[in-house]
């Protein structure tokens, strides 16, 4: 790999997650590797640990204790390119008062920089106050602390010493706020609005820089006894972001995503397309006891070349009990 690309490649990392008038920090990649297998579209029909990722509301759908870890490199197939995306999440769900789940993300960019984000989400199934059989109503909400650093390799990277950090700093962090909200006019079709970044979270490092706020709409409509499956969604999925850069069009993106699942809910596939990708994924689980376990597996199209790079693969591993 020339070093023209690697460092067009890094280039391209900084200025989309940190540096100030840019306004594209901590856009984050959409983590569990179900939801990310539909290509986005699992804000309506999100039901596991990854939930609050995806619509902090669905985690209210989460019905037993659940962990969850994944991690995947994108640009994996390409030399002296080392990315890394790390996502671990616990949720507890309490009878009678909410569902609970604990999140931690990190990417870590050849150490160059890094970004790491905890989020501390609540979950409410709300359907007693509308009381009308079949509509269901939850809401959820979610804290999360997010910081970001720029890290040193010695001879690749700024020195230490430079006045731009003494004046600066190389890091900074801050708190924000996610809100969301899943409502089932009828139990064939989920709607989930997620609205992230909702309290002003400036993580500049030379000026102010506030994350932008994200908005996504989902809507699914589930499909029993199809063919060979159990179950099956499909979904669409609208997102908005609010940030200063790119064109009207670099702010919106559509998400179109279906999963299936054959009999006993232990196999299951899923397809999905957005703007950037198309995405295929399969997921297989097995049952020791009172615990279950589960792999989850994405394959992903680019439709853009970096470098004759056109994709990658995500694993994840959940444990429910």
């Amino acid at each position: 790999m020339t070093n023209i690309l690697r460092k067009t490649i890094y280039a391209v990392i900084i200025a989309a997650c940190s540096f100030s008038q840019v306004r594209g920090a901590f856009l984050e990649p959409g983590y569990g590797t179900r939801g990310a297998g539909k290509g986005g579209a699992f804000i309506a029909s999100a039901d596991d640990a990854s939930a609050p990722e995806w619509n902090p509301a669905a985690l209210a759908n989460v019905y037993a204790r659940e962990g969850m870890f994944e991690y995947y490199s994108p640009f994996m197939g390409l030399p002296d390119v080392d990315l890394g995306y790390n996502f671990a999440s616990v949720v507890y769900p309490v009878y009678g008062i909410a569902n609970f789940g604990l999140s931690y993300t990190s990417f870590v960019g050849d150490d160059i920089y890094r970004a790491r984000a905890l989020r501390l989400t609540a979950a409410k199934d709300l359907s007693d106050l509308i009381d009308i059989y079949p509509m269901r109503l939850a809401a959820g909400l979610s804290f999360r602390y997010l910081s970001h650093e720029f890290l040193y390799k010695k001879g690749e990277q700024a020195d230490k010493d430079d006045p731009f950090w003494d004046d600066h700093g190389s890091s900074a962090n801050a708190f924000t706020a996610d809100l969301g909200v899943l409502f089932e006019p009828m139990w064939e079709v989920p709607i989930g609005l997620s609205v992230k970044n909702i309290i002003p979270a400036d993580v500049g490092v030379e000026s102010t820089d506030n994350v932008p706020m994200e908005i996504k709409v989902g809507a699914g409509y589930r499909l029993m006894d199809v063919a060979f499956f159990q179950e099956m969604i499909p979904e669409l999925a609208i997102s908005y972001r609010d940030q200063d850069m790119g064109e009207a069009s670099d702010k919106i993106n559509f998400a179109l995503g279906i999963e299936g699942w054959l009999v006993l809910n232990r196999t299951g596939f899923r397809a999905g397309v957005n703007r950037d990708e198309f995405s295929l994924g399969a997921s297989y689980g097995w049952r020791i006891d009172v615990i279950t376990l589960r792999l989850d597996y994405a394959a992903f199209l680019s439709f853009s070349e970096l470098g004759g790079h056109f994709g990658h693969h995500r694993f994840s591993t959940s444990v429910r009990f």
